[in-house]
């Protein structure tokens, strides 16, 4: 499935940041093997989250839409 062009919930253009993103997270990424554990008592500054807040995001609808998305662009 392609990115949707824009978030379902709130009508934000998503289409034109998805690439950004993940090229972003390619970088920042790299090798690393970093793992999260959310306890419910803070939220940790992963490098998912630096992004999207540079890219605007400020909904979680629109959040959800990037971390939940499954590229199946490049098996098809």
């Amino acid at each position: 499935m392609i990115i949707p062009i824009r978030c379902f919930s709130c009508n934000n253009i998503l289409a034109d940041k998805w690439k950004f993103y993940t090229e972003e997270i390619k970088k920042k990424r790299g090798r690393s093997e970093d793992r999260y554990y959310m306890d419910g008592s803070q939220i940790p500054q992963t490098q998912e989250l630096e992004i999207m807040t540079r890219l605007g995001f400020k909904r979680a609808c629109c959040r959800k839409q990037f971390l939940t998305h499954v590229d199946l662009m490049e098996k098809i």
